[in-house]
């Protein structure tokens, strides 16, 4: 290999200055012990280097010896032993030489086999395939043009035939009346012949003579008549005839728009047909070009495949090392199934105790809603951010209250407090009101929420409509209508603006007012002849400073539904909120607003 890395062995000069090299005989038993490691496959890359270690530290040390004799010979010549020194330290030269080659063909085979021939491979197979899927495309559009063509012919053909039928068809009829009227005149010549050569026979009589004027006066009126009406039959002939060419014209003109369609089509086909053949020139160009580059990848896979056995030699003593690493895996792979199957064990125990948590979690919670209810007061719920809360509030989740100044100041206590997503798809804060709903909806109750915050509410708003349209759209009829606070309903009076849920798409749009309350009606009724019984559920939002000017003003639409429904208020408590000024309105509406017990 020219781009080879593996480092060549040195050859040494004797004394003499000729070349010397290592015996040959040594050098054989040596291959031959490496050819033995390689077929048996519980040697392993150590005991190659033992081998050949033993095999080079033998000839070493025969060299050793022979030249102790050496040295006994001549007589420990200073000179001979410095040589003899040199040699030895070419010769552990050579060594770490041949441990740096046999490092080099393993990096080299691990690349072959892990870049050069998966590469090679996966291209040819993109190469062939590419191939095929062209020619069965140019295969299909064969077809297709074929079945043009048919069609084509199939057309023209059928237009023939029609026009050839309408014109033998008309024919016949004319000729069909053309006979009648003949049949018809040669049948009065004949009685008339008959009667003429009658009175011809006869003696010449006055009233006979008479009878014959008046039957020739007859005749002459009938001949008139015929003549006229012959005049007329050929004029309605020829206006029949320019009916029918007409239609005809008509027909053609129907038929030629149809042919002018197919030849349209078929010459798009054929320009089609142009391209498409090109395009099988330059891909055939291409398969000539890939047939090429398959012979040269062949060549190249030749030259790897050569190169990789001359590599298995120095890879086996890694089959070792790769079955201990197997038997290692292996064993690796148990321990790894009984740690698994242990945590599957704990994670059943996990689910059923969490859902034991979940289920008393909800049992709670109706619990908890059935004593507000009792209580009668207005529920308030924290949608709190303690990310962003300042330093002087903090959450005491024990007593569901927010202090301040370490709970010197102000402690405010709420119904739930509810921690707000990272995310802020606010579904955590639909599940915890779920309860709340599910009771008034099961007993078709109006009720209603209220989200008061300085900033944007219109996503939690859409999130409880869609929510509350996919658990009960299906047993429910659901319609939607938007209320401004003032009590105006937008863009009109009444049931104008209700709008049917019957997909998700129409919630958005309704939802983004900040200024409307949402109105969504839950009906029983599925079919036409099904009892209706409804109830609505009211889902708005505003600041702190509107719902306490709201509670101070006249009965309005707020306060019919602060008085007539089951409230829940839902308080942002974050850095962008007055937290002061929150707390205080939240402890004032649990002491001021006291709903009526309607179920």
């Amino acid at each position: 290999m020219n781009n080879s890395r593996i480092p060549k062995l040195s050859f040494h000069s004797g004394p003499n200055g000729t070349i010397r090299d290592f015996s040959k005989t040594k050098r054989q038993k040596v291959q031959k012990r490496d050819m033995d490691t390689v077929l048996a496959p519980n040697n392993n890359k150590l005991n190659i280097l033992q081998g050949s270690g033993l095999g080079i530290r033998r000839s070493f040390t025969d060299d050793s010896s022979v030249m102790q004799k050496k040295k006994l010979t001549f007589g420990g010549d200073p000179k001979v032993i410095e040589r003899v020194k040199n040699n030895e330290r070419r010769v552990r030269k050579d060594i770490d030489s041949l441990l740096n080659a046999i490092s080099e063909i393993e990096k080299e085979s691990v690349r072959v086999h892990s870049r050069e021939l998966p590469t090679i491979a996966s291209e040819l197979d993109a190469k062939v395939r590419a191939c095929k899927e062209l020619q069965n495309e140019i295969n299909r559009l064969s077809t297709e043009m074929d079945l043009k063509d048919n069609q084509c012919d199939l057309q023209r053909k059928n237009i023939e035939l029609s026009s050839k039928n309408i014109v033998s068809m008309h024919a016949v009829t004319v000729q069909e009346f053309e006979n009648d009227l003949e049949e018809e005149i040669s049948n009065a010549k004949r009685e008339w012949t008959y009667k003429l050569m009658e009175v011809e026979n006869l003696k010449p009589d006055e009233k006979l003579t008479d009878e014959m004027r008046q039957l020739k006066t007859e005749f002459e009126e009938i001949s008139r008549e015929w003549f006229i009406l012959q005049n007329e039959n050929e004029k309605k002939c020829k206006e029949y005839e320019n009916e029918l060419h007409k239609e005809f014209e008509l027909y053609k003109e129907s038929k030629n728009d149809a042919k002018l369609e197919l030849d349209e089509e078929q010459e798009r086909l054929l320009r089609e047909l142009e391209k498409l053949q090109n395009t099988h020139d330059k891909l055939q160009e291409n398969v000539k070009e890939c047939v090429d580059e398959f012979n040269g990848f062949e060549q190249r896979i030749k030259d790897a495949e050569t190169n990789l056995h001359e590599m298995e030699h120095a890879v086996a003593p890694l089959r070792k090392e790769l079955l201990l690493t197997s038997h290692s895996l292996t064993q690796a792979l148990d321990r790894k199934r009984q740690i698994e199957g242990k945590a599957n064990i704990w994670k059943k125990k996990y689910d059923n105790e969490l859902d034991k948590v979940q289920q008393e979690q909800f049992t709670r919670q109706n619990l908890a809603t059935s004593i507000e209810q009792i209580k009668g007061y207005a529920r308030c719920f924290a949608y709190a951010n303690e990310r962003e809360m300042p330093d002087e509030f903090h959450i005491n989740y024990v007593d569901q209250s927010i202090c301040q100044d370490g709970g010197h100041k102000r402690v405010e206590v709420f119904d739930r407090i509810i921690l707000e997503e990272i995310h802020k798809d606010h579904k955590r804060l639909f599940n915890e009101c779920a309860p709340f709903l599910k009771k008034y909806i099961s007993k078709l109750v109006n009720c209603s929420i209220v989200v008061v915050s300085q900033q944007i509410a219109a996503p939690i708003k859409i999130t409880f409509l869609e929510q509350l349209f996919k658990q009960y759209g299906e047993a429910y009829n659901m319609t939607l209508r938007t209320v401004r606070f003032d009590g105006n309903t937008e863009g009109g009076e009444g049931e104008s603006d209700d709008v049917e849920l019957n997909d998700l798409s129409s919630i958005k749009d309704l939802s983004q007012d900040e200024e409307c309350m949402c109105i969504l009606t839950l009906d029983t009724r599925l079919k036409n002849h099904e009892e209706s019984h409804s109830m609505n559920i009211y889902i708005g939002n505003m600041t702190a400073l509107q719902l306490s000017q709201r509670l101070g003003e006249p009965p309005s639409a707020l306060s019919q539904v602060l008085t007539k429904t089951k409230q829940c208020f839902v308080f942002k408590i974050n850095a962008s909120e007055n937290i002061e000024k929150t707390l205080a309105l939240a402890g004032n509406l649990k002491r001021t607003i006291r709903l009526p017990q309607l179920d």
